[in-house]
């Protein structure tokens, strides 16, 4: 698996088109949504696919609007990025940042 972070210049095409969705989307990320990393490979399957991950603050009892907020970014990116009609499947992460 390959993984790409939004900070380094990607070679792939379909990593150039999350790059262009998060850049869009920008405006409209959740504020404890800090940066994104994406991954390429295969999923459990062999499919090709994308795991496309965000990087939030740590918090141990968000409220249900900052979990709501999140829920609703992270499905948009998947919207966005299935329109696109990409070869490969995207799987959309939170993660921890430090």
């Amino acid at each position: 698996m390959r993984a790409a972070t939004q900070n380094r210049v990607t070679l792939d095409p379909e990593e150039k088109e999350v790059a262009e969705i998060m850049r869009a989307l920008d405006s409209q990320k959740p504020p404890h949504v800090k940066k994104y990393r994406v991954e390429i490979g295969e999923d459990h399957t062999g499919d090709p696919a994308l795991w496309i991950y965000l990087g939030v603050t740590k918090d141990n009892s968000p409220s249900r609007q900052k979990v709501v907020a999140l829920r609703k970014f992270a499905d948009e990116v998947e919207r966005q990025v299935l329109a696109k009609k990409l070869s490969r499947w995207p799987y959309v992460r939170i993660e921890e940042v430090r």
